[in-house]
């Protein structure tokens, strides 16, 4: 992890009063083209195409030596200032920093009139949240705007993004901040100011789950039954938390309506166009648990065809099996990053519908 560390000398610090910044790493272990294709050590699904952010929400929260609380807000930064910016006016690659064996973008979010009279601040913590599209934050029923912004510490922690379907292919490009990650006893935002300057280094990190699928057919039934489809869907919609993704809870843990469409590529597992007897993907989704008992919201629904010679009632026609992926998630700072592994080893007669544990 990144430690947060400041360097210099006080006569810099001093030529550069209004030079506040955010410098902001995202991980990506991979080559420097965008969209990139990530894969970094130990994920256990293929490549990603991953999208850089191009809007920054920070919320620094100043703790004054009189213990009030005073919050100063950046909404909706657009880095990429309307098209005039390309990437490379916005993002660094980074091929020297090694926390954690990660290879980084980089970027610089300017801020001004953010900070109080220095002098009076017992300390500083720093909320960031990044996108590639623009997010609704709110703080309960209230959106944040100009208008309505957090004023304290715990408004932060608590603020959501809604969810929708529109957002549901965005949930893998959407960063954060974890509200209670911990170093060296600090806040893994905690600034540390110097002079009138505030200068941070901060790693962010995905705010939905992912889940990794791996399916087969076993060798001896693959002249039977072969997946023609594999289709996913999120369950969770509405205001899932910004900064702590892992404490979301739904009252209720049901899908509704078709999951979105995936159709095996041709280099999955090196089958054939038209086999399809294994594969793997992966999905994001948000995490949340039910207020009876942990859930994990993750539909999906693979279609078997049966190609069994010998059944003549049911040869030719396709099933769909609904798999819900359920566990408990133990994560408290991190969402879940999960693996299935399926096997569908009886040729289809009938759809089926039920839920797997996954690890």
């Amino acid at each position: 992890m990144l430690a947060i560390v400041l360097t210099g000398c006080r006569d810099e610090m001093e030529s550069v009063q209004a030079d506040h910044y955010m410098q902001i790493f995202l991980p990506v272990n991979e080559a420097r083209s965008l969209p990139r294709r990530a894969a970094g050590a130990g994920d256990p699904g293929q490549a990603e195409n991953l999208e850089l952010p191009h809007y920054a929400y920070i919320f620094l929260v100043y703790k004054m030596k009189n213990d009030n609380e005073m919050v100063r807000t950046t909404l909706a930064t657009d880095l990429y200032n309307g098209g005039s910016r390309t990437t490379d006016d916005v993002w660094e690659w980074v091929d020297t920093l090694t926390t954690g064996g990660d290879i980084v973008y980089s970027c610089k979010i300017p801020f001004t009139d953010m900070t109080p009279v220095l002098g009076n601040v017992k300390y500083c913590h720093a909320y960031i949240a990044m996108s590639h599209v623009p997010l609704t934050l709110k703080m309960g029923a209230t959106t944040i705007d100009n208008a309505h912004k957090p004023t304290n510490e715990a408004t932060v922690q608590n603020i959501t993004f809604t969810v929708n379907d529109a957002l549901q292919p965005e949930l893998q490009n959407i960063y954060s901040t974890p509200y209670n990650y911990m170093v060296d006893d600090l806040y893994y935002g905690n600034l540390y100011i110097w002079q009138d300057a505030v200068r941070a280094k901060l790693m962010l990190y995905h705010v939905a789950s992912k889940v990794d699928f791996m399916w087969n057919v076993p060798e001896q039934m693959q002249p039977k039954m072969r997946i023609t489809r594999v289709a996913a869907k999120n369950l969770f919609e509405g205001e899932s938390y910004l900064f702590k993704p892992v404490d979301n809870v739904h009252a209720v843990f049901n899908g509704s309506g078709d999951p979105d469409g995936y159709t095996p590529a041709t280099d999955l597992a090196g089958n054939s166009a038209g086999t399809w007897w294994a594969g793997r993907s992966y999905f994001y989704t948000i995490p949340y648990t039910t207020t009876g008992e942990g859930k994990f919201p993750l539909q999906v629904d693979f279609e078997i065809e049966n190609t069994d010679s010998e059944d003549a009632t049911h040869n030719g026609n396709t099933y769909t099996y609904q798999e819900t992926f359920s566990t408990t998630p133990t994560d408290t700072v991190f969402p879940l990053w999960l693996r299935g592994q399926l096997t569908f080893s009886t040729p289809p007669t009938t759809g089926k519908t039920e839920t797997k544990e996954v690890q």
